[in-house]
C-alpha cells in the first residue's frame, strides 16, 4: 500500500504557486492559425498526455495541455502500439483547437516506420 504524503509548509507553498502559474495567461498561449500547431505525445501506464504548441519568438509556446485514459484494448497492447493509440486519442482531443490546421505529431517511438513496417498491415498512416 501507498503511503500517504505528508509535504511540508514550503512544499505546499512552491505547489499552490505552481499550480497559480499554470493557469495565469503566459502559461498559455492563444492558437494563431496562421501557424503550424506541434503536438508532443507520451504514453505512460495507459494514460495518454500531450502538450499542443506553437512557436513564438522562436520557442515552442504552450497551448494546451490534453490528456485521456487509453480503452482497455490498447492498454494491451505493446509499448509501441500503446504510443499509437495514444496519439490518435490526443490529435483528436487536438482537433477541438487546432480545428484541421496544420499539425505535426512528435512522438517518443518511430511511428512512421511502425506504420509502414509489413508487420502491422491492420494499421495505416493515413
Amino acid at each position: 500500500a501507498e503511503e500517504p504524503l505528508h509535504p511540508s509548509a514550503e512544499q505546499l507553498k512552491a505547489f499552490r504557486a505552481l499550480k497559480e502559474s499554470l493557469v495565469q495567461a503566459p502559461a498559455l498561449g492563444l492558437p494563431n492559425f496562421n501557424k503550424p500547431f506541434n503536438l508532443y505525445v507520451h504514453e505512460s501506464k495507459g494514460v495518454a498526455s500531450g502538450a499542443l504548441t506553437q512557436l513564438f519568438g522562436g520557442s515552442p509556446r504552450p497551448i494546451a495541455y490534453l490528456s485521456g485514459q487509453l480503452d482497455p484494448v490498447a492498454q494491451g497492447h505493446p509499448g509501441c502500439l500503446r504510443n499509437v493509440a495514444a496519439a490518435a486519442l490526443i490529435v483528436e482531443k487536438a482537433q477541438e483547437i487546432v480545428l484541421g490546421h496544420s499539425l505535426t505529431v512528435h512522438t517518443p517511438h518511430a511511428m512512421a516506420s511502425l506504420l509502414n513496417s509489413q508487420q502491422h498491415k491492420h494499421l495505416t498512416n493515413q
